[in-house]
């Protein structure tokens, strides 16, 4: 058996509209193809269409002329180079205005499922005929099957696992099990926090054995105990030694703090979008637990290449392999879904020491594979 790890990065500015093309996408993710191809690691982009439509509505612009063609040819690239693209999508961009050099987005559009029926199945045919015409003629046996929500907001599904379908996509990769945002999701009791598995026609989060919804691509994440507080203080090797067993080593959690006052400089709390009241509430009792939970609780974290140290990162790799290698044989793929932000990287050297570990630690146990990879090892299991 090996692990099929996908690389996956959420290609976009920040949920506001906030940033420069230039210096948030296309730089940072010509940094990730040098470091991947340097390992023989691959990238899955995930890349915001909302966005590009927008920009694409101002082409009279030359500044958008150059930042829509900019972002046409870093996905030519990301094809030529032997990488995959598929379809992420902030709605929010689908109504955006360009005042006073700024951008104005539509926050009542922030999950997908607030898109009627008819709009929806519009946006998701669109999209993968943009993609396509954009990139068959670089590889003509490119598809766009795969798509990911953006902010995971995918529920309630039923019309958005309905419309997938009817568009011609096989796989979904929005769900992050244990993530929740009250109002919007709740993946608490999703199917598995790392194996894929095919909804059905109405629940992304639960498993059909008759395969009559479509394939969902978890975002891997595994329960740990957590400590705000610790996190706050800057100490989150003392999390990962008491979750994982392993001490990181100090120039991994300097980059970590360093990423971390990057991340706040470029999108400080106050710029966050104050977002339409979501369908549900919180409970008093939750938000009494929310308050009182500074010092330990029980939370789920992603298998982030911009958020983890590369021991740890490791770590949860190795575990699922040990896990997953008793029951399964030698000839098996198993799929696992990372997932990183050009955005939010301030520099490639965590994802760099993450590939080199990887390769010394699981270079036998592990291969790289793109999303489009996945899907087509599961179908040919099925067949």
């Amino acid at each position: 058996m090996k692990l099929g790890l996908i690389l996956s990065n959420d290609w976009e500015l920040y949920g506001t509209g906030a940033g420069d093309f230039f210096e948030d996408q296309q730089k940072p993710l010509q940094s990730l193809q040098v470091a991947a191809m340097d390992q023989g690691a691959k990238i899955t982009v995930m890349a915001e269409l909302g966005q590009q439509w927008a920009i694409r509505k101002l082409v009279s612009e030359s500044w958008a002329q150059e930042i829509s063609s900019a972002w046409e040819e870093s996905l030519r690239k990301i094809i030529r180079d032997g990488f995959d693209v598929q379809f992420h999508l902030h709605p929010q961009w689908l109504d955006a205005e360009y005042k006073n050099q700024t951008w104005k987005l539509n926050y009542s559009k922030w999950a997908v499922s607030s898109l009627n029926e008819d709009e929806m199945l519009r946006i998701f045919i669109d999209g993968k005929n943009y993609l396509e015409s954009l990139l068959k003629p670089v590889r003509n046996d490119y598809e766009c099957i795969g798509f990911r929500a953006g902010a995971f907001c995918i529920e309630p599904s039923a019309i958005p696992i309905k419309n997938l379908k009817i568009a011609g996509f096989l796989c979904d990769s929005s769900v992050v099990k244990g993530f929740r945002h009250y109002g919007y999701y709740d993946y608490s009791n999703a199917y598995s926090n790392y194996m894929p598995w095919y909804t059905s026609v109405d629940d992304i989060k639960k498993n059909d054995l008759e395969e009559k919804g479509m394939l969902e691509m978890p975002v891997a994440s595994i329960n740990i105990k957590d400590s705000p507080l610790l996190r706050k203080l800057n100490k989150g090797h003392l999390i990962h030694s008491f979750n994982f067993g392993v001490k990181g080593d100090k120039k991994d959690y300097n980059w970590l703090i360093a990423n971390q006052r990057f991340i706040m400089s470029k999108y400080p709390p106050t710029k966050q979008p104050k977002l339409a009241k979501g369908k549900g509430f919180m409970s008093f009792k939750k938000k009494l637990k929310q308050i009182g939970s500074k010092f330990l609780i029980s939370n789920h974290i992603m298998l982030d290449y911009d958020n983890l140290p590369p021991i740890v990162f490791c770590e949860i790799l190795k575990q699922i392999y040990e896990f997953e290698s008793r029951t399964n044989n030698s000839d098996y793929v198993l799929p696992i879904m990372a997932i990183g932000h050009t955005k939010l990287m301030h520099n490639p050297d965590n994802f760099k020491r993450i590939l080199e570990l990887l390769n010394r630690e699981l270079k036998d146990k592990l291969i790289y594979i793109t999303l489009s990879d996945a899907v087509a090892l599961l179908k040919n299991k099925n067949q």
